[in-house]
């Protein structure tokens, strides 16, 4: 309080220097005052808020970034960036721990017995035509061979259809002989 002491006794000067009455003075007193100590309090909030608002102004960048417009597409793409990569983290991982044995084994790899080894590639590219020309051969011979049977089961249904009509006639022809038989011994 002792502040508010002395700035009332410098309102008393100001008011005696200014000439006013005694009347006069004690209520533009207790205005100025008041005026002093609204003042003071807007000046103490003003101050106050200053760490914050310096904080806010240090931002600014970030503020302008996120109202840029391309903003929401640098985000999306971030998106679908942080997606792929989570997509083929697993891959990535693997591939590292391959590259990790490989990168150990590498000595190994490179020593004098394995230079030594003769270049056969244009073998194993002989064998896998080879390989497919038959593959392609064993197909054809699938196929003919499914024709055939097919073939063969058309065939023997037909030959069954055949001997069955062929036993129906012979039963027809027994049993007329057997009635021809009866009707000669009958007479």
């Amino acid at each position: 309080m002792e502040a508010l002491d002395i700035l009332e006794k410098r309102i008393d000067a100001l008011n005696n220097i200014l000439g006013t009455n005694e009347g006069e003075s004690s209520d533009m007193r207790e205005n100025l005052t008041d005026s002093l100590m609204s003042a003071n309090t807007l000046i103490t909030s003003a101050t106050s808020g200053r760490e914050k608002v310096s904080e806010m102004m240090k931002r600014t960048n970030e503020l302008e970034t996120y109202l840029d417009p391309e903003f929401l597409n640098d985000q999306q793409n971030l998106k679908t960036k942080e997606v792929y990569i989570n997509t083929v983290a697993n891959d990535l991982a693997t591939s590292f721990e391959s590259l990790q044995k490989i990168k150990s084994l590498e000595p190994t790899l490179g020593a004098e017995y394995f230079r030594n080894i003769p270049d056969v590639t244009e073998k194993i590219k002989e064998m896998n035509e080879n390989l497919s020309t038959c593959q392609q051969q064993n197909d054809i011979i699938e196929e003919s061979l499914m024709i055939a049977m097919q073939r063969y089961s058309e065939i023997q249904s037909d030959l069954r259809d055949k001997l069955q009509k062929m036993n129906e006639r012979l039963d027809n022809f027994q049993d007329r002989v057997e009635q021809a038989k009866k009707k000669a011994s009958n007479e």
